[in-house]
């Protein structure tokens, strides 16, 4: 409950009276408000509450009292009424504390006491004193139930008075009041009426113009405390939102992957910076912010944040190198804004690792398309190797059939194992060609170097500017395990980019081959040695040598300094793959400007390879009947001289179709049939199926001039027996009948 001063309705307020007696009016109003805790009451009802509770306190108190007492002094009629209007105004005060509305109590409380004071008056009172309480009746009523209406009750009230003066003659009971003392006691009585219906009127009309007043404030203060919730909930919105944007701009700022910088336009110094900038710069934060722009983008746009102007508002996206302190440079795409006139923010993209990407990129799809220019000439030479080597079976063949009529010694015999040795080779290149193109082994058996390098040297000669001088130091007839063609192409390689280092000016071109021996593990570690015997071939040049920078780079595939169309950068790297392959290894050594030696290290092998010369020996012999099938009239007849010189009957067709219709016809007439595998309309493989389905035991051997064009498993599949590659010699093909006959 609020403290009733609060309101202005204290008795000691209205009356002046002493802090003591507010207390009492608080308590009062307390208890009579009870049942309406926290409600806001009128004022004017409060206090009237407050002055009917007082006064019923007051006469219950006093009834009780005068009751009991007359009671005791036999005046039974005056006891009961005393206690009769005691209880009735004890009831009717509890009565006004349950209700919310106490008009009817105070109504009540104030006939009652009409009666009592007429009573007393009639009656004479306590010592014909009761007159006195009679004046205060105008008062009482006019507090507790207004001017109007206190004003009716005590005109209500002159009634007794007047009957007793008309009938106090009748009644001697009356007698005791003179008539002059009731005409003054009716003036007295009208003076105070009307004096307390003018004071209390003046009274209500102060207070009801107090209350609008009062309400009227009330109201201000209810629409201003409304306005200021307003104000203040539109503030704490406001505060609210800006922490939250602060937040969001903070969190934006501390977790983009973009590096940040707010900078002073003045002094270039940086204001803040989020962690990309950290990475971005290699610096902390605490060492940014003791910086400015030219300390880590020296000569860049980013030194422009200090004269960015508001009307100028941004830079154009630009490129942007940032130094960090160990030397490590990384590329940014750099943007800013002006956003006061003191602060300037830029954004800037760390675009590194992008840019590695993109060289790495570059240089796989670099990458593609050799491989895709190798796999184009992977195909190129399956289709070239099936037609080089038909014209080599011819070369071989008829080669074979001439020197087995060739007197031994002479210059025809000599002659022909020239071309039968070239022919030889031309096979192996061939193959070397498909087995690069297929990325397979090739085959390796023992070389003697010396000899290679002297090959190499009559086929250069020829393309070498008669500027170079050509000098050869061969100390070694070292055999090494290699394949001979891959060995022609290492010499062919390194003493062609030698001569390509000295095209313009000449010079001289050495080449040393010699042995070492790496016992000592130490000596040879770093050039990836086991211990054993090596050959050392060193290719060297006047020419104008590698700078140091790409030194270590020149074995990378790919990696070239030749112009476009001049070179692949594959030769470097192929000879080097070629040599490891082999369990040697290769160094080189330049001196810009001056001179580059390429030194090879081949392990030695102790068993020697034998001569490529043809030489007459009793092959086995046969006579069954040979089916020969082939396309190229040439090898056609090749074959049937070569097996036919074997001792075997041969008939030769130069079309599937033909030879189909043969075996058909001829079937048991049959013992072996050999036919080539690419032909026109029936190739061999789907002529070797029919043919066995007529003749399931037929052994067939397949003839091809690329291994590729089927496989083991597809030849097993439809009953091949065995496989003879072109270009074949007598030997071989006498080797593969007889294991098709099972007689080997």
């Amino acid at each position: 409950m609020k403290d009733s001063k609060v309101y202005g309705i204290t008795i000691d307020d209205r009356f002046g009276a002493p802090a003591p007696l507010g207390i009492i009016t608080g308590k009062l109003a307390n208890f009579m408000l009870i049942n309406s805790p926290g409600k806001t009451t009128d004022p004017e009802i409060k206090r009237r509450l407050i002055f009917l509770a007082f006064l019923s306190l007051t006469g219950s108190f006093t009834l009780f009292f005068f009751g009991i007492l007359s009671c005791i002094q036999n005046d039974l009629v005056l006891g009961v009424f005393d206690l009769t209007m005691g209880v009735f105004l004890s009831i009717n005060l509890l009565d006004a504390r349950r209700r919310s509305n106490p008009s009817f109590n105070m109504t009540l409380a104030l006939s009652v006491f009409s009666v009592f004071y007429i009573y007393l008056y009639i009656s004479g009172g306590f010592n014909q004193t009761a007159f006195v309480w009679y004046y205060t009746y105008p008062l009482v009523a006019c507090f507790l139930l207004g001017a109007k209406r206190g004003a009716i009750a005590s005109s209500i009230l002159v009634i007794p008075v007047l009957l007793m003066l008309f009938t106090r003659p009748s009644h001697p009971f009356f007698a005791v009041y003179q008539l002059d003392f009731e005409i003054r006691f009716l003036f007295s009585y009208t003076m105070v009426a009307l004096f307390s219906f003018f004071i209390e009127n003046g009274s209500e009309s102060n207070l009801k113009e107090i209350y609008a007043i009062n309400a009227n404030l009330e109201s201000l203060v209810a629409e201003r405390t409304k306005e200021l919730s307003a104000e203040n909930l539109k503030h704490k919105r406001a505060k609210t939102q800006l922490k939250e944007s602060e937040h969001h701009y903070r969190t934006m700022f501390e977790k983009s992957v973009n590096a940040v910088f707010l900078v002073d336009k003045k002094s270039g110094r940086y204001v803040d910076a989020n962690p990309a900038a950290e990475h971005l710069t290699g610096r902390s934060k605490q060492n940014l912010l003791s910086l400015t722009t030219k300390d880590i983008t020296p000569q860049s746009s980013e030194n422009r944040l200090r004269y960015l102007s508001d009307s100028e508002a941004t830079i154009e996206s630009s490129n942007i190198t940032y130094i960090q302190p160990d030397g490590t440079r990384r590329q940014a795409v750099f943007n800013a804004v002006s956003l006061t006139d003191d602060i300037a923010m830029g954004i800037a993209q760390d675009i590194t690792e992008l840019k590695k990407a993109e060289k790495e990129r570059q240089k796989l799809e670099s990458r593609l398309v050799q491989s895709q220019k190798m796999e184009a000439i992977g195909n190129l030479a399956g289709g070239i190797a099936h037609d080089f080597n038909n014209i080599l079976a011819s070369v071989l063949g008829f080669t074979e059939l001439s020197l087995d009529d060739t007197k031994e010694g002479s210059v025809q015999q000599e002659n022909l194992q020239e071309v039968y040795a070239a022919g030889l080779r031309a096979k192996e290149l061939v193959n070397q060609i498909l087995a690069f193109a297929r990325q397979s082994e090739a085959s390796l058996k023992p070389i003697e170097v010396k000899g290679i390098v002297e090959e190499v040297l009559k086929l250069l000669r020829a393309t070498i500017p008669t500027t170079i001088d050509i000098r050869l130091n061969l100390n070694s007839n070292a055999v090494v395990m290699a394949n001979e063609t891959q060995m022609h192409q290492i010499l062919m390689n390194l003493c062609t980019n030698a001569a390509h280092a000295m095209h313009e000016s000449g010079g001289v071109l050495a080449i040393d081959l010699q042995e070492i021996s790496a016992t000592d593990p130490i000596s040879y570690h770093s050039l990836g040695l086991k211990s054993g015997n090596y050959v050392v071939l060193s290719v060297s040049d006047t020419g104008k040598g590698i700078e140091p920078a790409i030194l270590n780079s020149i074995f990378e595939p790919y990696f070239t300094t030749k112009k476009i169309g001049e070179g692949t950068g594959m030769g470097l790297a192929m000879v080097k793959g070629i040599v490891e392959t082999y369990g040697g290894s290769i160094q080189v050594e330049s001196i810009p400007l001056k001179s580059t030696i390429f030194t090879v290290y081949l392990p030695i092998t102790k068993s020697r390879g034998d001569n490529i010369i043809h030489e007459k020996k009793h092959l086995p012999t046969g006579s069954e009947h040979i089916l020969l099938i082939d396309d190229e009239p040439p090898i056609a007849r090749m074959g049937t001289q070569l097996l036919e010189s074997l001792g075997y009957s041969v008939t030769a067709r130069t079309s599937s179709y033909e030879a189909l219709e043969l075996f058909r016809e001829k079937s048991d007439a049959f013992d072996i049939v050999i036919t080539d595998m690419t032909m026109p309309q029936m190739t061999g493989a789907e002529l070797a199926s029919q043919l066995i389905e007529l003749q399931p035991e037929i052994p067939v051997i397949l003839c091809s001039g690329y291994s590729d064009q089927i496989s083991a498993a597809e030849a097993a599949q439809i009953g091949v027996k065995e496989f003879v590659y072109k270009p074949f010699t007598k030997a071989e093909l006498s080797e593969k009948i007889q294991c098709v006959l099972g007689k080997n």
